[in-house]
Order: structure tokens, then C-alpha cells, then sequence
């Protein structure tokens, strides 16, 4: 007896604002979207955040992951997971002045640069 075959984990190298409303269903426009769950897809690299400027909740955790890009740009996010990827310091967070939780990356990420500028 065999045992079960797992399927194979989609893989994003580059989530952008196109994927996600590819995999939206096509609504249209995320400019009301605030919850965002991108958990354990594999994504290597992440723009077009912009597209989301209601977002309060941003989960990127289980990804490829090595730098946060354009999240400096949600200035309405309150809670960032991006836990369990690839990152070593989480920096530009400058501006984020409703962020409320900050998952980081691992125990390893103790470089948390808020106040850094772009």
C-alpha cells in the first residue's frame, strides 16, 4: 500500500494587486478590502499594496518572504502577521501609527526599525 499522495504547493514568486483580484474573483477594485489572508502561498515578493488603502489586517505568514515592501503605505493597517518567512529585520514601518500588532517573522527577527525612514 502506497501511502497518500500530497499535491503539490502553489507557488507565487510575486503576489500583486492583479493576482489578488484574479483570485478575488475579479470584484473589481480592493480599495474596501481590510482583511487580507495571504497565509502559506509560497510568495517570494509582494507589491501593489497600494491597491488595498483600507486594509487593517495583513497576514503574510508561512511565505518566502524576505523583505516587507509598500506596507509602509497602509496607514490604516492595525495588525501585520509575517510570521515564519524569510526576513531578517522589518524596516519602513515609519508612518504606521494604527499598527497595534506586529507579528514578526521569527525569534531570530529581533530588529524591528519603526522609526526608519524610506
Amino acid at each position: 500500500s502506497l501511502p497518500p499522495s500530497v499535491p503539490p504547493r502553489p507557488q507565487l514568486l510575486i503576489m500583486t494587486d492583479a493576482t489578488i483580484l484574479k483570485a478575488a474573483g475579479g470584484v473589481g477594485t480592493l480599495a474596501n478590502v481590510t482583511y487580507l489572508n495571504l497565509h502559506g502561498n509560497g510568495i517570494r515578493r509582494i507589491e501593489g499594496l497600494q491597491a488595498c488603502p483600507a486594509l487593517r489586517t495583513l497576514v503574510l505568514s508561512f511565505n518566502e518572504l524576505s523583505a516587507l515592501e509598500g506596507v509602509d503605505e497602509l496607514v490604516h493597517l492595525e495588525r501585520l502577521d509575517c510570521g515564519f518567512n524569510m526576513i531578517k529585520r522589518i524596516e519602513r514601518l515609519k508612518g504606521l501609527d494604527n499598527l497595534r500588532t506586529l507579528v514578526r517573522p521569527c525569534e531570530q527577527c529581533r530588529a524591528v526599525q519603526a522609526c526608519e525612514s524610506a
